[in-house]
């Protein structure tokens, strides 16, 4: 991907180690290619929680949604990593959705018009959760992407040292 092919890289992150760890690779890449970053987190809730479910958050007096206090949460330390991205010279919003992740983090990317998704893995599990192939899944909203997904180093045998992946959205099946 040549300097302003990419416009648009989504940094799908969990607030994981494994995350924390390519952040510096998201940076690197958003710099070289002139690219914003979108940093995106998308929550499930539990298992048969509806969206409308109350609850009382410590410290609060009054209930709330769980899908408002839960989208809310994970603003906030997105804006945090948006934070160190800016200072490092990085153009980049952030966005929160709810749902099953590895189908928000294709509606995400397409909502978002990224060619790229970055985010960090221990190297066990997540890629899986991927549909695969991703241009006949029944996502409706990710039938025209086609996923290349390219390792950034190996996996460390640190529970917190994952590896990164990047998928390119516009690869050619």
């Amino acid at each position: 991907i040549l300097r302003g092919m990419c416009k648009t890289i989504l940094f799908a992150h969990d607030f994981s180690g494994c995350a924390a760890g390519v952040e510096s690779t998201v940076t690197d890449l958003a710099l070289a290619l002139g690219a914003e970053v979108v940093v995106c987190h998308v929550s499930e809730l539990g298992h048969g929680l509806p969206p409308d479910t109350l609850i009382t958050p410590r410290g609060e007096e009054h209930p709330r949604r769980l899908d408002d206090f839960t989208l809310q949460a994970a603003a906030m330390r997105l804006d945090a990593i948006a934070k160190r991205l800016l200072a490092r010279g990085v153009k980049c919003r952030t966005t929160a959705l709810l749902g099953p992740i590895p189908t928000g983090i294709l509606r995400a990317a397409q909502e978002q018009s990224a060619e790229l998704i970055v985010m960090g893995t221990h190297g066990r599990t997540g890629l899986d959760l991927l549909p695969h192939p991703v241009s006949t899944t029944n996502a409706s909203y990710t039938n025209d992407l086609n996923l290349r997904l390219v390792r950034i180093g190996q996996r460390s045998q640190s529970a917190n040292r994952g590896i990164g992946v990047i998928l390119d959205c516009h690869a050619e099946n």
